[in-house]
Order: C-alpha cells, then structure tokens, then sequence
C-alpha cells in the first residue's frame, strides 16, 4: 500500500495516522516488521521523517511480530539480516560462556527464544567495547559471505566528540598502525611487518563548548582506527584514557556509528538507517559516568 501526508509526519506517525492499529505498540511493529520504503529507500526507523509530496510504500508482515521487547532496538530485520544498536560498555562478541554475555549473545538468544525454528545469527563487522552504534548480523553463512566480499558498498558514518578542535575543519588522515603484541594498544608508526595502512576522513560538524563534533568516514577499518588518528591529530576522543583524553573524570567514550547505508544483499534496495545521539554524549559530565 501507499501512504502519503499533506504536512511533515515521522514514519511512526504516519502509521498511527493512516492505519489506525488501535495501540502505540502495535504502531511500532507494524513499522519495525514491514517492508517500508520511504521514496524507493527501504527503513524500518519509526522517527525517519515523512515530507508532503513523498512517497510510503509499506508491505506487511516482514516479519512475524515478536512477543517479547528485544533486548537492545533493532532497527531492521527480514528474514535475511537485522540491525540492531549496540550500547557502549559491551563486547561485540565473547569467548566461551562470556559469549552469552555480549551484544551478539544477547540477540541471539532472544531471537532463539522468539521463534518456534531455532535461527542463527552471523556477526558481519564489530565495533570497540566502548563504543556505541549500528551493527549489522547476518541470518546465514550466504547473507554473511555476501558482506564479506561487498562491504565496500556499505557505507558507515561515525559521530565523535573530541577534545580540542582540528588544525583544519575537514581532512584525510593517513598513517600505519601497528598493534603492540603485550599491551594490545594500537599507535601510528612507520611502515613495518604487520603494520597496516588506515584512511580516515573526517568533518567538523559543530562546536559543543570546549569539544568539537566531528562526523567520520573510513576508507579502511583497523583496529582502534579511529581513536589512534584522532588522538595523533592532537584531538583525542572525549573519555577515551587509553588514548591521551582528559582522565580526571571517569567519562564513557564519545564515539557513535550512527549511520549505515547498504544495497540489500537479496533484493538490492538501498537500506539507510540513523539513529540520533543522545544528549548525554555532547554533554559530558563533570562527575564521574559509567556504562549503562
């Protein structure tokens, strides 16, 4: 079906508006397990906003409506993948019985849980402990190989706060990274065995008081990237210790992939998927924080 508004509306809302489902709830799962395109886009975001002149189109029943809340939003899923936002302060993925503990580990056993056939989740890409944002999970070895030899057609978007302000509003900053075999710490250094070359692209996107908002895009994806070449930069992430931030208030690192946009690896529709940060990370606070 089509659906279409005379004045700006969010998914959601629009939903709610034009299909009357009888709940909020019921709302939300109509939008999070439907086939939604948003002028030839697919989303599943209930807060992606609609214009007058655009264009809906919502196919039902993507998925079968789950009767318990997950554990953390997902913001896509169909029968061949999901997308779900990792919260900072926990692994991607574990070792053994700490497994069940991480991200990945939760997911799975909620959707385990929630189906009758017992389905499988297959980790496409990771994101530090610290760090929150969107992840993307494979529900097959196909689906995941797919990523494997396509991410470069998946296109991540980061939001970083960092101390300070860069010597250029926007830039490229190249250097080889080298993982210390004791420490596990990454540092930039000449080009050496096991040295391995990283691009990051970066932004300014706004001033926030002494800190600075930076959106960042990668060319490669390294370990600790990120925060090895912002810290070299003299711009050191806000609560990331490990590499040069301010340490005299215990701080959660502001770091957030908040954007991912990829073909669809079976039907080939663009799926573009934000989520907005919250206002905690441009303020961080002047006592101690902790993961939550």
């Amino acid at each position: 079906m089509k659906l279409t508004t005379d004045r700006p509306l969010t998914l959601f809302d629009l939903v709610m508006e034009k299909l009357k489902p009888g709940s909020k709830n019921r709302g939300k799962q109509i939008v999070q397990y439907s086939l939604i395109e948003l002028n030839g886009t697919a989303t599943n975001d209930p807060r992606t906003l609609v214009n007058p002149g655009d264009v809906v189109t919502l196919e039902r029943n993507q998925t079968p409506v789950r009767k318990i809340k997950p554990p953390f939003p997902i913001l896509f899923e169909d029968e061949h993948l999901l997308v779900a936002e990792k919260p900072p302060g926990i692994l991607t993925h574990g070792v053994g019985e700490s497994n069940w503990k991480s991200f990945f580990g939760m997911l799975a056993a909620y959707i385990n849980e929630m189906t009758k056939e017992r389905e499988h989740l297959f980790i496409v890409h990771r994101l530090d402990k610290e760090v929150t944002g969107l992840l993307i999970f494979a529900k097959s070895l196909e689906i995941q190989e797919y990523f494997k030899t396509h991410w470069k057609t998946v296109e991540k978007l980061y939001c970083a706060l960092v101390e300070h302000a860069p010597p250029q509003p926007e830039g490229t900053l190249e250097s080889w990274l080298h993982e210390h075999p004791k420490s596990l710490k990454v540092s930039s250094g000449p080009q050496r065995p096991f040295a391995k070359f990283a691009v990051t692209h970066y932004r300014t996107l706004s001033q926030e008081g002494e800190y600075t908002l930076l959106e960042i895009k990668l060319d490669t994806g390294r370990k600790n990237q990120i925060r090895v070449q912002l810290s070299d930069m003299g711009c050191p992430i806000v609560g990331d210790f490990r590499y040069g931030a301010d340490d005299t208030v215990k701080r959660q690192i502001r770091l957030c992939a908040y954007s991912l946009t990829f073909p669809h690896p079976v039907t080939g529709k663009v799926i573009s998927l934000q989520i907005k940060l919250p206002k905690s990370f441009l303020n961080p606070s002047s006592v101690d924080e902790y993961y939550k």
